[in-house]
C-alpha cells in the first residue's frame, strides 16, 4: 500500500467530477449556442417571406428565444470556466497532502534511522565501557548469590 499515493488519489478522485461537470457545461453551452444560431438564422430566412402582425410576433418570439439561448450558453460557458478552475484546485490541493504527506513520511523515516543508530552508539560504548565493571559483578558471571544476601546489599 502506498499511502501517499493512494491518499492524493482517493482526493482528486472524490473531486474528479469537476472537470466531468465542466464538460458537460461547455456541451450544454454550445448545444444552447448552436440552436440559437439556427433560430436567428430561421428568421432571417423566413424574414422575406412572412408578413402581417402573426409573423411580426413569430419573428419576435424566436428572436427573444434566441437571445435567451445565447445567454444560458455563456451561462454554461462561465460555469464551465468555474468547474475547470475548482479542477484545477482540486489537483493542486491533493498535489499538496500528498507533498506533505511524503515529507512527513521521510522525517519518519529520518528519525527512525536516527535513533536506531543512537541506540547502536550507545549499546557498542556501553558495551565497551562497562564490560570489566559487570564482568565484576557477581550476576555477570553466572554465580546466583543466595536472596538473603542480596537483600542485605
Amino acid at each position: 500500500m502506498r499511502p501517499r499515493s493512494e491518499t492524493a488519489h482517493g482526493k482528486a478522485h472524490r473531486h474528479g467530477t469537476a472537470p466531468q461537470a465542466a464538460e458537460a457545461f461547455g456541451n450544454l453551452g454550445s448545444f444552447c449556442a448552436g440552436v440559437a444560431e439556427n433560430i436567428q438564422n430561421g428568421n432571417r430566412t423566413l424574414e422575406g417571406s412572412w408578413h402581417g402582425v402573426s409573423a411580426e410576433v413569430a419573428w419576435r418570439y424566436f428572436h427573444e428565444l434566441a437571445q435567451k439561448l445565447r445567454k444560458a450558453a455563456e451561462s454554461f460557458k462561465s460555469l464551465k470556466d468555474q468547474y475547470v478552475q475548482i479542477g484545477r484546485m482540486v489537483f493542486a490541493a491533493a498535489e499538496a497532502v500528498k507533498g506533505y504527506l511524503a515529507g512527513l513520511c521521510d522525517q519518519a523515516v529520518e528519525a527512525i534511522f536516527f535513533n536506531l543508530a543512537a541506540i547502536a552508539a550507545l549499546a557498542s560504548v556501553y558495551e565497551s565501557a562497562l564490560a570489566p565493571a559487570l564482568e565484576a559483578l557477581p550476576h555477570a558471571k553466572g554465580n546466583r548469590c543466595s536472596q538473603d544476601l542480596c537483600r542485605n546489599t
